[in-house]
C-alpha cells in the first residue's frame, strides 16, 4: 500500500491504511514529500486511531429515527413486559454451553469423548434441552408476522387443516395487536370497549329492503381455481335474502386468508349486535358450538352450525330487528375493526405489491398506523361526530375511513400523491361503502384528494381553518417538506390538534420576534410513549408520538428553551446571577 512519489496529493484515506498501523516502520506507507519528516510523524498515534475507530461505530440513537434496516434487525429486541407470549417473541433463545475445567477442554477441533463399559471410546454429543413450541418457531418468522397490520384474531387456534399464513404476504392492518385475550372464547375480543350508538345504523335503508343492491367482493379472489361445491353460504342478518359464500372446504388459499375466522366474526357480530333479546340465547348457544368446532378444526360440524345460523336468521321478524337497532346503546370497537379488516383484505391484498414501488428514505415511503393505536390517539384528541379530520399523506386511506366509521366525523379528508396508493384508496372506499350497506351501517362523509400533493393544494388550504384534528405521519419527512408543512398549518384554529410521529415544532425552538404570528409560538407540544405494534414497519416502539395543540396565547416554554442536552435528559433549568 505504499504511495508513489509522482502522485500529487494524498489519495489514500486514513481508513484505507488502517491495516498498516500495527506494522513496522519499514512497511508503513510514507508520502514522498514527508520522507524527511520526523520518525514520529510516520505513524498515526494510537489515541488518534482509537478516535477514528470510535467514529466508525454505529450510533444506536439513530435507530429511532430510521426505518427498518439490517442494522436494526441485528440488534437484540428490547424486552417487553406484556404477556409471556410477547416476551418469548422479543427475546432470542440462548444456548447454554458447558465448559470443562480440565486440560482436554482447551483442545481445539477435537470432539469430547467418553469411555463405555466395554472400554471403548465414543464421542459425546452435547445434550440439548427439549424446546417448547414457542422456541421451535424461528425468530425471523415471528418478527415478520409481528410487522403485519393487525385485526382481531381468534385465540388458541390449533387447526391442522387450516393453511399456514405466508410470512411474505401483504401486511394485515386490522389484526389484533395484543395477546391479552388469550383466554377468550370469542371471535370478537374486548367487547367492553364500545362506542356510543349515535346514528350508527342506516335505518331507512334497512326498512326499505328493495333499495339495497348487493355489490360486495366475493372471497373467491383468495382461492385458486374456485369450485362452487367448496363454498358455503352465510346469510346477511339485515337482508336475509342476500348471502355471501365462503370457501370453507378450499385447501389452497392466497395471502393467508382464513375463511373460518371471518365467518366466526360475522356470526358473532350478528348475534351480539343485531339479534333481538328474544333470539340472543339461541344465538349464543350457536356461538359456543361454533367455537368448539373451530378449535377442533371440525369443518363438517362448523358447516352444520352455519346452516343452523342461516335458519335462525330467517326466523327473526324484520320489524323486531329494526326495533333492536333503534335502542342499541353501544357498538363494540372490535366489530368495527373486523369490518375494516374485511374491506382491507378485499381491496389491498390482491394489489399489495404495488405499494413497494417507492424510493427508500424518501418522502414517498409507505407506512401504516395500526387501528388500535389510532383508536387510542383519536380518543385522546377528542375526535367526535362534530369534528373535521384530515390526514396529509393518507396512503390507502386507513386512518381516514377509521375516523369516519368509528368516530362518525362530519368530514374525514385525506390527501395522497402516490398513484398506487391512490388506486387502492378508491378500491377500499368502494368496498367500504358496499359493506356498510350490507350491514345496514350509516357511513359519514369521506373525501379524498388523490394523486395530488398536499403542498399548494386548494382543497387542503380550504379545509385547514375548519380542521379539528390533523394527522401528519412525518416520520421520514425531509427538511424542505417539513418547511412546507409549517406553512400549511399556519391557519389552524385555536383548539386544533396535530398528531405526528415527530414533533412539528423543532426541539430547541425559540421565539422569533420578527415573526410573532408563527403558529409554532402558540403550539403546546405533548409527547407520549408510542406503544409496541403501533406502526406497520416494525413491532417495536419507535420512540414517542406527539400531539400539538394550537393555543390562543404564546407558549411560555419557547421564551427560554433549555439546551438540547437538557431537553434529552429532561433536566430542569437552574438560574444563576
Amino acid at each position: 500500500m505504499s504511495v508513489e512519489c509522482n502522485s500529487t496529493g494524498s489519495d489514500t484515506s486514513v481508513f484505507s491504511s488502517a491495516q498498516s498501523m500495527e506494522n513496522t516502520p519499514e512497511s508503513t506507507p510514507i508520502h514522498c514529500n514527508e520522507q524527511t519528516a520526523e520518525p514520529s510523524a510516520k505513524r498515526i498515534k494510537k489515541s488518534t486511531m482509537s478516535l477514528i475507530e470510535e467514529a466508525m461505530k454505529y450510533d444506536m440513537r439513530s435507530e429511532y429515527h430510521l426505518p427498518t434496516t439490517f442494522l436494526r434487525e441485528r440488534r437484540k429486541p428490547v424486552k417487553v413486559e406484556t404477556d409471556d407470549e410477547d416476551e418469548q417473541v422479543n427475546q432470542k433463545p440462548k444456548r447454554k454451553y458447558t465448559r470443562k475445567t480440565s486440560s482436554s477442554s482447551r483442545r481445539v477441533g477435537r470432539p469430547r469423548k467418553d469411555v463405555t463399559s466395554n472400554n471403548t471410546i465414543k464421542p459425546i454429543k452435547p445434550e440439548r434441552k427439549a424446546k417448547t413450541k414457542t422456541d421451535t418457531k424461528p425468530i425471523a418468522v415471528i418478527n415478520k408476522s409481528k410487522l403485519k397490520s393487525k385485526t382481531t384474531t381468534k385465540p388458541k387456534t390449533k387447526s391442522k387443516s387450516k393453511p399456514k399464513t405466508n410470512s411474505k404476504s401483504v401486511s394485515n392492518t386490522y389484526k389484533d395487536q395484543t395477546s391479552e385475550d388469550n383466554n377468550s372464547d370469542m371471535f370478537l375480543t374486548d367487547l367492553d370497549n364500545c362506542i356510543e350508538n349515535t346514528s350508527f345504523f342506516n335505518l331507512p335503508l334497512i326498512r326499505n329492503r328493495s333499495g339495497f343492491v348487493k355489490n360486495i367482493t366475493s372471497p373467491k379472489i383468495f382461492v385458486e381455481n374456485p369450485d362452487e361445491n367448496n363454498f358455503v353460504p352465510l346469510k346477511s342478518v339485515v337482508f336475509p335474502d342476500c348471502e355471501e359464500r365462503f370457501p370453507v372446504h378450499a385447501n389452497i388459499q392466497k395471502f393467508g386468508y382464513d375463511a373460518l375466522l371471518e365467518i366466526g366474526q360475522n356470526i358473532e357480530s350478528a348475534v351480539r349486535v343485531y339479534f333481538p333479546k328474544r333470539y340472543k340465547p339461541r344465538g349464543e348457544k350457536l356461538l359456543e358450538e361454533l367455537n368448539d368446532t373451530f378449535e377442533k378444526a371440525d369443518t363438517p360440524a362448523f358447516e352444520s352450525v352455519m346452516h343452523r345460523f342461516n335458519m335462525l336468521v330467517s326466523e327473526i321478524p324484520h320489524e323486531l330487528l329494526i326495533q333492536e337497532l333503534e335502542v342499541c346503546p353501544k357498538i363494540p370497537v372490535s366489530f368495527i375493526h373486523s369490518l375494516l379488516h374485511v374491506c382491507y383484505t378485499r381491496s389491498i391484498y390482491p394489489n399489495a405489491r404495488k405499494l413497494k414501488k417507492y424510493t427508500s428514505f424518501s418522502n414517498f415511503v409507505y407506512g401504516e398506523l395500526m387501528p388500535d393505536f389510532l383508536t387510542s390517539v383519536y380518543r385522546r384528541c377528542g375526535l367526535s361526530s362534530d369534528s373535521v379530520f384530515m390526514d396529509l399523506g393518507s396512503g390507502v386511506g386507513n386512518c381516514v375511513i377509521q375516523a369516519a366509521l368509528e368516530f362518525g366525523c362530519k368530514l374525514s379528508f385525506g390527501c395522497e400523491i402516490m398513484d398506487s396508493a391512490s388506486d387502492m384508496t378508491e378500491l377500499q372506499l368502494k368496498e367500504l361503502e358496499n359493506r356498510c350497506n350490507y350491514w345496514g351501517i350509516n357511513l359519514p362523509k369521506i373525501e379524498f384528494s388523490l394523486r395530488e400533493s398536499f403542498v399548494n393544494n386548494y382543497r387542503v388550504n380550504e379545509l385547514i381553518p375548519k380542521c379539528d384534528v390533523i394527522l401528519i405521519n412525518n416520520f421520514i419527512f425531509d427538511a424542505p417538506l417539513n418547511k412546507q408543512v409549517e406553512k400549511i398549518i399556519q391557519n389552524l384554529k385555536p383548539g386544533a390538534k396535530i398528531i405526528s410521529l415527530k414533533s412539528i415544532r423543532p426541539p430547541g425552538y425559540s421565539i422569533n420576534y420578527d415573526d410573532m404570528d408563527n403558529i409554532f409560538n402558540r403550539l403546546k407540544v405533548e409527547s407520549f410513549k408510542l406503544p409496541e405494534n403501533s406502526v406497520s414497519w416494525t413491532y417495536r416502539s419507535v420512540g414517542d408520538y406527539y400531539i400539538s395543540t394550537v393555543q390562543d396565547t404564546i407558549d411560555e416554554s419557547i421564551f427560554c428553551p433549555p439546551i438540547i442536552g437538557r431537553i434529552r435528559k429532561k433536566e430542569s433549568i437552574h438560574y444563576t446571577k
